[in-house]
């Protein structure tokens, strides 16, 4: 079995999978029709690598060690990349056209596909530019912050017409190198971005969108950490920097009002600079969705909608995922988050996203066998091994979901469930577990572990059952108050 694939390089430029995609190895496309989607250069190494081992069962730590060789990654990376050829294939996990989830082991190509000797005709229409609408798939009350951090990055070099400086052949060039490798998911690439942006400065000089480079490369890299007081304090310093070279810097806007938000907790400075982000650039549709965010923590609910439903507007194609549904189970509104659920399931393949929402509603209508069927699909897609999910299935049929969470937090699982990372997942765990001094333990360790979810505390009806205790009360004040550095 070979341990390497380099697309690139193959004398295979094109594979036609199925009846309907062909795979264009050189441009990094996946067209069906007169529609293309623009994939990862990882992601395209992965699909061909499963097409060239068709048939065969092949584990995670080979994927691992061949797709990311040299990355320090772990499993999850193998999933979420799965979790995104899926969408990008139509396909789904529970009834697999194209790659089949051997439980215990890895995945499987069961699809036709076979090399194609002429390059596709070119197609005309974008459908979904790689790095940021795949991430957008974590637009959800489980990967919320995950999917802002990815999300704010679009567009690092957005300035109104008028202000927008000159720059040389040669600055330009270095820019599109850093500017790729911005563009990749993994540690080294985003390492090597920063290295770039730094040799531009000594290069060029000063430049907002450099800063600005370097400023989202580091927030992806740190992910929720970023929320942490000295890795908040560079980043907010880098887009100020940026702002005193070019004020009309759009994404410059949008970066300071996140970290305003996430890190400072200061909701009157973030959304000055959201609306100045919009302002300066009005199709900009991440940082809309960016300000419903905002919207929502201070329970704006209608605002929060508009915004979302504006950005919608501007790009359709980005919002097939159950983001709305999230919206309106924070107002409580679970007609229309069922509602919305059932029409996107209409349409659009199941994945975990949709499972999560679903999970969440049947949880809050108290019907316990069909959010249960949610928790198990999610456990499958995390990875739990056949001896787990029997385990947890005898324990629901025992003790239902007080008994199953109950478990979730004596197992200490970690794994990613719809319900963010430890300690807050325990939190919530405990929470439905009625085990409410625990929970508070685990939300309050969240809240000095600077978990971001928390921003959401105060309209998540998870939080229902400790809502009213002296101690949530103090947990949402301090939530509240303005950090100063």
């Amino acid at each position: 079995m070979s341990e390497s694939v380099s697309p690139a390089q193959a004398a295979i430029v094109c594979y036609q999978i199925g009846d309907h995609f062909v795979l264009n190895t050189h441009a990094n496309t996946l067209a069906r029709d007169d529609k293309v989607i623009e994939l990862e250069d990882r992601l395209v190494l992965l699909l061909v690598y499963f097409i060239e081992h068709a048939g065969e069962i092949l584990h995670k730590d080979v994927l691992l060690k061949t797709i990311w060789q040299g990355k320090v990654v772990n499993e999850d990376s193998v999933a979420v990349a799965v979790s995104y050829l899926r969408k990008a294939l139509g396909d789904s996990s529970r009834a697999p056209i194209f790659i089949k989830t051997i439980q215990g082991k890895g995945y499987q190509f069961i699809g036709k596909a076979q090399p194609v000797a002429d390059e596709p005709v070119q197609v005309v229409d974008k459908v979904i530019p790689s790095k940021k609408y795949l991430f957008l798939s974590a637009f959800v009350a489980s990967l919320v912050f995950l999917l802002l951090v990815a999300y704010g990055i679009k567009k690092i070099s957005s300035v109104s017409a008028t202000s927008k400086p000159v720059v040389s052949e040669e600055w330009q060039k270095d820019y599109q190198i850093a500017n790729k490798l911005l563009q990749q998911s993994d540690a080294e690439s985003l390492r090597a971005a920063i290295k770039q942006f730094r040799t531009m400065l000594t290069t060029h000089g000063e430049s907002a969108q450099v800063y600005l480079g370097i400023a989202d490369a580091k927030t992806r890299l740190l992910n929720e950490r970023v929320t942490l007081k000295e890795n908040c304090v560079e980043i907010i310093d880098l887009a100020q920097k940026a702002l005193s070279l070019e004020p009309n810097l759009s994404a410059a806007h949008k970066t300071a009002a996140n970290m305003a938000f996430w890190c400072k907790r200061d909701q009157t400075y973030a959304e000055q600079h959201y609306l100045q982000a919009i302002k300066l650039d009005p199709n900009d549709d991440s940082a809309l969705m960016n300000y419903a965010q905002l919207l929502l923590a201070q329970k704006r609910f209608d605002e929060s909608l508009a915004k979302v439903e504006e950005a919608r507007r501007l790009k359709p194609i980005n919002y097939s995922v159950p983001n709305v549904v999230w919206i309106y189970q924070m107002q409580g509104r679970d007609d229309l988050a069922q509602r919305e659920l059932n029409r996107i399931l209409t349409t659009e393949p199941e994945d975990r996203y949709y499972h999560i929402s679903a999970k969440r509603i049947y949880e809050r209508m108290g019907d316990e066998s069909k959010t249960f069927e949610q928790w198990l699909w999610l456990m499958r897609d995390g990875g739990f091994s056949a001896i787990d999910l029997e385990r947890v299935q005898k324990v629901f049929r025992s003790g239902g979901l007080v008994a199953v969470n109950r478990w979730l937090v004596a197992q200490k699982v970690s794994a990613e469930l719809g319900d963010y990372s430890p300690p807050l997942a325990w939190g919530r765990y405990a929470l439905i577990a009625k085990d409410y001094d625990a929970a508070l333990d685990f939300l309050e360790a969240a809240f000095e572990q600077r978990q971001p979810a928390l921003l959401w505390a105060d309209v998540d009806s998870a939080y229902d059952p400790v809502r009213n205790t002296p101690r949530f009360k103090k947990l949402l004040e301090r939530i509240a108050q303005v950090e100063t550095y």
